[in-house]
């Protein structure tokens, strides 16, 4: 097949999908272009030919709006005429996912000027926004930021390179964020920042709305956790490998005013006494999660039998009191009879000032076994069937630690709809 050929076939499909979409009616659309990050078109590998992201596009921007959801994944460039639509084309658009890369280091001029002042931004009806690159100024975005009820902003991914940021990221995102009031999950993946702002050029943000808050940072964010307030946040996930970890977590979660029920973190250089002040300040928490970082070493603070004591204690230094679900998938330093009387604790229908666990995950204890005189794991299920069989979930881990990948959210615009009330087009190139 010749190349001209090729182009045909490719003008061929986006027919087929105008086609398709003249036929739906007036259905609600669900967009989501994709493009190949290594895209091999006769003998030329790299990026896209944005000519057949145009064909595509001229097939679908007739429809813009009856757009609900769009997601662009590929490369800036390549949606050049998406971008430049108007806010006047997306009035119904609700939901924006761009998962976007840059083929320089840095984004030409043309491009970021195109993209700062898209009309995709400006959409009335916008409520959720997901940006995987932060290149753009967002305090330049003409976003209705306290309209927005879900946002997510970077990459859950270490490539520090790619998604490098202006300097003064923290301080206009502090600038956005002050206006985002009906926030109910915001996800903030913080990238490498070659610069640090300022604490008095970062603005407070208020959050009342926030439920949940993912926050990974790779560059000290202190001074931007300090000005944040998020008194009625429920969930909260946090990772980073930074030294000065211990003291961002505590003012995190000094500012949910000891309303958080569910806490996820994912750290190194967290101390005991880092750790014990973050259980402190969660006095209603219900779920723990303790994830090791793959490829760094184990975290500072212990799990051991002294720690597990204050979980069941009789007096006013018991720490979290409600705790349903642990969650730990590293070594730990507890001992098989600590753990087991900790959960016996835990069961007893006489202490009832503790809640009952409902899951446990933990990685399998390892202790000298005089007769083989050698370290063998000592499984503690036959101890727990009693439990189990009243209902109690319990996973033990054996071999090597589980799979330490960031948790992620994604937001589901479809969700609470059928079939006949929304029509999606997932097209890959």
């Amino acid at each position: 097949m010749s190349e001209e050929q090729a182009y045909q076939q490719v003008v061929g499909h986006a027919d087929m999908v105008l086609i398709w979409l003249q036929r739906s009616g007036v259905c609600p659309l669900y967009i989501s272009v994709f493009g190949k990050d290594n895209y091999n078109w006769y003998g030329r590998r790299g990026a896209i030919p944005v000519v057949l992201f145009d064909t595509y596009a001229e097939a679908i921007l007739p429809f813009t709006k009856r757009w609900k959801s769009l997601s662009l994944t590929g490369i800036y460039s390549s949606f050049s005429s998406i971008a430049s639509i108007s806010n006047d084309d997306v009035p119904s658009l609700e939901s924006l996912f761009l998962n976007l890369r840059r083929e320089e280091h840095i984004l030409p001029d043309v491009l970021l000027t195109l993209w700062t002042n898209s009309g995709l931004f400006r959409s009335p009806s916008l409520r959720q926004l997901c940006m995987r690159d932060l290149i753009l100024d967002m305090t330049q975005l003409q976003v209705q930021w306290k309209g927005l009820t879900h946002l997510r902003l970077g990459s859950a991914f270490d490539d520090h390179h790619d998604h490098w940021s202006y300097g003064s990221l923290l301080a206009s995102l502090s600038r956005v964020l002050k206006y985002c009031t009906s926030l109910i999950c915001c996800q903030l993946y913080l990238p490498y920042l070659e610069e640090y702002d300022p604490a008095d050029a970062i603005s407070s943000m208020y959050l009342p709305s926030i439920k949940h808050l993912t926050f990974h940072e790779t560059s000290d964010s202190l001074p931007f956790v300090e000005k944040l307030e998020i008194p009625n946040a429920k969930e909260l996930d946090f990772r980073s490998s930074l030294e000065g970890a211990g003291e961002t977590i505590v003012a995190l979660l000094a500012r949910t005013n000891g309303n958080l029920r569910k806490f996820a973190m994912q750290t190194e250089h967290v101390s005991d006494a880092h750790f014990i002040e973050c259980l402190l300040q969660c006095p209603n928490l219900t779920v723990l999660s303790l994830k090791h970082i793959r490829d760094r070493p184990l975290p500072e603070f212990h799990i051991d039998d002294k720690l597990l004591n204050l979980l069941i204690s009789q007096d006013d230094t018991i720490l979290c009191p409600l705790l349903e679900e642990f969650k730990c998938d590293f070594t730990t330093d507890f001992t098989f009879e600590g753990f087991v009387d900790f959960v016996k604790e835990k069961q007893s229908t006489l202490n009832g000032r503790v809640a009952k666990l409902k899951r446990v995950h933990i990685h399998a204890v390892m202790e000298f076994d005089p007769s083989t005189e050698r370290q063998e794991y000592k499984l503690m299920r036959p101890e727990f069937q009693g439990y189990i069989d009243d209902g109690m979930l319990f996973e033990e881990h054996r071999y090597g630690y589980e799979n330490a990948s960031e948790p992620s959210e994604s937001f589901t615009p479809t969700a609470g709809l059928t079939s006949e009330q929304y029509t999606m087009w997932d097209i890959q190139i």
